[in-house]
């Protein structure tokens, strides 16, 4: 069997792009038996990929959040915004609204079937094999594509996420703890009903659960009950591939690239900024120029935030934590800064005279 497209991977990545193609038919294989699941992302997003993913439907954002609580070993910093900087989507439901919209579009979704790359024109199953003229690679942040092609070796942190009953959480505040046992990321406590919490961590080595949790409580002055849902999964920290596209018919997005923040590890953004673009390129045939596209709008930036960011872990990982909250206070950040963190830096430079007494 043929198929203009075939996606691999049925996350938010290769279904929001199939969902925006329009020109070719489409068909995603996702390997579990249902989308959304297993659970391991936090949900938390900004203002842009907020605004694209409430026009797919209206009960997808769950909370916004306008304050930040940063915690390090020295100080507490805050930042305090007007508008929502921050919000959390409900992800299983996400992907159930987009294979009920691609499916709509008349493109195909198979679900529990595990796909590999045959040839540079197929894939096969447990049950056939695929012809396609595109690709899209998009089965995570230990991708098999991207094993199999380059050779190049994975560098994950693990993510845990706990859903708790918490006391003495601010609404509308997100808390990022820096914890000297966690010295290349931070943890997190984020409010989800009125005592009702998701705490997590990452981090390249194993930790004890109870010690993070301790040091959170005892930062926070907040009391973690009992652990109501546990789950977790693997943030890519590979530095992004050169170029995406390979042979002219197979294009990573999403985690495989990875096509992340560096700093936070977050994804979402990167993927429904460009997977419209993607899109966009695979309906008009023009696969291989979008390798241009994306080397100018992320891989020059990204490659420069991937290096501060790796800096950053061998020294003090909570070190841009002043310079936020610094920029909160002179009013100069903006919901693009959640993002977009090159603009951080760059008005950290312009306004360093006002910002170094506030940093003190």
């Amino acid at each position: 069997m043929r198929y203009n497209v075939v996606v691999i991977g049925g996350g938010p990545a290769g279904l929001y792009t199939a969902y925006n193609i329009r020109r070719h038919d489409v068909l995603v294989l996702e390997e579990h038996s249902k989308v959304g699941l297993p659970k391991h992302c936090s949900g938390i997003i900004g203002a842009f990929t907020a605004k694209l993913i409430s026009e797919l439907s209206n009960n997808l954002i769950d909370s916004s959040y306008k304050n930040v609580i940063f915690t390090t070993p020295r100080k507490t910093h805050r930042a305090l915004f007007k508008t929502p900087i921050a919000y959390r989507v409900n992800r299983p439901l996400l992907e159930e609204i987009l294979v009920s919209k691609i499916e709509a579009l008349g493109h195909r979704v198979e679900l529990g079937i595990v796909a590999r790359l045959n040839s540079s024109y197929e894939v096969k199953t447990p049950i056939s094999e695929l012809k396609y003229d595109i690709l899209v690679a998009a089965d995570g942040a230990n991708s098999r594509i991207r094993r199999l092609l380059t050779g190049l070796p994975f560098k994950h942190f693990y993510g845990v996420q706990l859903k708790t009953r918490a006391s003495s959480v601010e609404e509308k505040t997100l808390y990022i703890v820096y914890n000297p046992v966690i010295s290349d990321f931070f943890s997190w406590v984020i409010p989800i009903d009125v005592d009702l919490v998701n705490v997590g961590y990452a981090s390249s080595n194993h930790i004890n659960r109870r010690t993070v949790l301790n040091y959170i409580e005892k930062k926070l002055d907040l009391k973690i009950g009992s652990v109501i849902e546990n789950y977790g999964g693997l943030i890519p920290v590979n530095r992004p591939l050169k170029n995406p596209v390979f042979h002219g018919k197979i294009v990573f997005h999403g985690d495989s690239v990875p096509l992340i923040k560096p700093y936070t590890g977050g994804g979402l953004y990167y993927i429904f900024k460009f997977a419209p673009i993607l899109a966009r390129f695979i309906d008009n045939n023009l696969l291989e120029e979008y390798s241009y596209y994306y080397s100018r709008a992320f891989y020059v930036k990204n490659t420069l935030e991937y290096a501060v960011t790796s800096f950053l872990r061998k020294t003090r990982y909570y070190l841009p934590v002043g310079i936020v909250s610094g920029l909160s206070r002179l009013n100069l950040l903006t919901p693009v800064d959640y993002d977009e963190h090159y603009r951080i830096f760059l008005k950290a430079i312009g306004a360093f005279p006002l910002l170094l007494p506030l940093i003190l």
